[in-house]
C-alpha cells in the first residue's frame, strides 16, 4: 500500500475544514494577498483569475507588501515589509527555523502552478473541504533550524501548513493523485484537529504523548514498520523521533480518503487493533464535521 511507505514533511498545522459550498469565500482578515486590481501583467491576471475561479488567493512570493517609509540616519531607504510569515500555526511561533524559498521564476511554471492547486481544488470538493485563504507555491523550500546541542539541521519540505498562507513546492509530477491527497490531507487535518479539539481527545489518547519525543529503540535504516503500527502509527519518521501530532492526524484523514471502511478493517483491525480504534474515532469526528469519504 503506497500510505504506508511515504516519509512525511508537514511542517506546522493548518486550516481547512469540513463545511457547506456556500462558506468556502474566505473572509478577509488580511488585505494584501490579492493582486492589484489595476495591474494588466500576465502574474496579477492569473492571480484574479484563480481566486475568481476558487475562492482564494494565490501568490508566488513570501513577501505580499512592501511599502517605502522614509529613510534611516545615513540615508538609506527605510521599508515596512510584510510576509506569509511561515513561522505562524494556529497553535504556536516555531522560533527556531528560518525559511529560505525558491519561487518561481517564470510565467508558464506560474500557470503550471495555479494548475495543480485548482487540482487540489476537485479533492477538497470531493470531500467537502473548505479551501484555505491562501496558498504560496514556490520551487523550493528549505528550512534551516539552530540546536544549541545538535547543530544546524537543514531539510526540504514538499510543503508548510502555517497559520496564513499554505506553501506547497511545485511537484515534477503535477498529475500524482497520491500526493496531491497528502497535500489536502495535512489542510484538512489540521483544520479538524483545530475545530474538533475536544472530540478528538480519545483519538489523541491512543498515541500515549509520544508525539515528537524520541524513539528510543530508533536504529537508522533499520525501523520496522510493524513496531510503528503497534502503536498506532502508519509511517515511519525519517529521524529518531515519533510523528508529530498534526502528522499523525493528518496521516489518518489521508487513510479516511483513500481507503473504504472495509479496507481499512482487512488490512488492520486482526493485527494492528490500535490502527482500527483510531481509524474508527478519526472517522467519528469526521463525519460529525461533514466531511465526505
Amino acid at each position: 500500500m503506497k500510505y504506508i511507505h511515504i516519509i512525511w514533511v508537514a511542517l506546522m498545522a493548518g486550516y481547512c475544514w469540513a463545511c457547506s459550498e456556500s462558506s468556502l469565500t474566505p473572509s478577509e482578515p488580511y488585505h494584501n494577498f490579492g493582486a492589484d486590481a489595476n495591474a494588466t501583467d500576465e502574474e496579477s491576471v492569473l492571480r484574479r483569475n484563480f481566486f475568481e475561479a476558487n475562492g482564494f488567493y494565490i501568490i508566488f512570493n513570501d513577501t505580499i507588501s512592501k511599502e517605502y517609509i522614509g529613510k534611516d540616519n545615513d540615508g538609506k531607504p527605510l521599508y515596512k515589509t510584510e510576509t506569509v510569515d511561515p513561522a505562524w500555526s494556529f497553535y504556536d511561533k516555531d522560533t527556531y527555523t528560518d525559511y529560505e524559498f525558491t519561487y518561481c521564476s517564470t510565467i508558464e511554471e506560474k500557470k503550471k502552478g495555479a494548475d495543480f492547486v485548482s487540482k487540489l481544488v476537485s479533492i477538497m470538493q470531493k470531500h467537502n473541504l473548505t479551501r484555505p485563504y491562501s496558498v504560496l507555491v514556490v520551487n523550493g523550500i528549505t528550512t534551516i533550524r539552530e540546536d544549541e546541542y545538535d547543530g544546524t539541521f537543514i531539510s526540504h519540505p514538499d510543503f508548510i501548513n502555517s497559520l496564513r498562507c499554505f506553501i506547497v513546492t511545485l511537484p515534477k509530477d503535477t498529475e500524482d493523485e497520491d500526493q496531491q491527497y497528502l497535500f489536502v490531507a495535512n489542510m484538512a487535518g489540521s483544520g479538524l484537529a483545530l475545530k474538533y479539539e475536544g472530540e478528538l481527545t480519545a483519538f489523541y489518547a491512543q498515541a500515549d504523548s509520544r508525539w515528537g519525543s524520541l524513539y528510543e529503540d530508533y536504529h537508522y535504516g533499520d525501523n520496522s514498520l510493524e513496531e510503528f503500527y503497534d502503536l498506532g502509527f502508519l509511517f515511519v519518521t525519517s529521524d529518531q523521533y515519533y510523528p508529530s501530532k498534526g502528522e499523525d492526524v493528518a496521516a489518518y484523514m489521508y487513510l479516511l480518503m483513500t481507503k473504504s471502511e472495509e479496507e481499512v478493517y482487512a488490512e488492520f483491525a486482526e493485527n494492528y487493533p490500535k490502527i482500527w480504534t483510531k481509524y474508527q474515532l478519526m472517522r467519528n469526528v469526521a463525519q460529525k464535521a461533514g466531511i465526505k469519504f
